[in-house]
């Protein structure tokens, strides 16, 4: 059985920024791999592909990378709403039409966190 090692805010804040940087390096690879298709098209089904690709992925990174904080922000039950709603547009794009209100209704009527005690001001 192994034991977890605790981590301090400061491993914690480095092990994000490298994450950060990670999606960074992929974006730039990724935008490589958009020039280099463009400066010499692709000639077989396999190239075809990598060039969809990275056309795909190198702004959805991008996006990421800009977004990393923002993101990691988001409450977690969006985390399974996100994906699911991308799977359904994928395999069934109608179906957003009904989806999206519902999800946006869920967004605007979350819980809201109430303010502690100690964090309202006094009004004079």
């Amino acid at each position: 059985m192994k034991s977890r090692r605790v981590q301090s805010p400061q491993e914690t804040l480095k092990s994000l920024r490298l994450r950060r940087h990670g999606l960074a390096i992929l974006t730039l690879v990724l935008a490589a791999g958009i020039v280099f298709f463009e400066l010499r098209p692709p000639s077989s089904s396999l190239e075809i592909m990598c060039q969809a690709a990275c056309w795909r992925m190198a702004p959805l990174t991008a996006l990421i990378w800009l977004a990393y904080y923002h993101i990691l922000a988001l409450p977690t039950w969006l985390a399974l709403v996100i994906p699911a709603a991308l799977a359904v547009a994928v395999f069934r794009p109608r179906a957003l039409l009904l989806l999206l209100p519902i999800i946006i209704v869920i967004a605007i009527l979350r819980p809201r966190k109430r303010p502690t005690n100690g964090s309202r001001k006094k009004a004079r």
